[in-house]
């Protein structure tokens, strides 16, 4: 993957590269699944509409807070795309700076 031969050539993990991964439109399950692959990976991933997972509180948590710390990826929930928006160049941005990219 190019994320993986990026992250090789810069010597660091997926993780701490400065992208992120957005499904904003959704229109199989199947793309829940590619997100939570992309978490998996390390990626931030949002996703919306929020998908069929809220009714599983522990399953949110996991992805939305604890698997960063496992894999280093996120789940970000959101259905305002200017908000969402913010959110991934506040996370890009945060990447950017950890690797002294501002």
């Amino acid at each position: 993957m190019l994320v993986t031969a990026l992250a090789d050539h810069l010597n660091v993990d997926v993780p701490d590269l400065p992208i992120a991964v957005t499904a904003p439109e959704w229109m199989e399950q199947k793309a829940t699944i590619d997100g939570v692959f992309a978490v998996a990976y390390g990626a931030y991933t949002h996703l919306s509409p929020v998908p069929f997972i809220t009714g599983a509180p522990e399953l949110v948590d996991l992805l939305t807070n604890k698997v960063e710390g496992v894999t280093g990826g996120k789940v970000a929930l959101g259905d305002d795309p200017v908000q969402v928006a913010k959110d991934i160049e506040a996370h890009i941005n945060s990447k950017r700076k950890a690797m002294g990219l501002s």
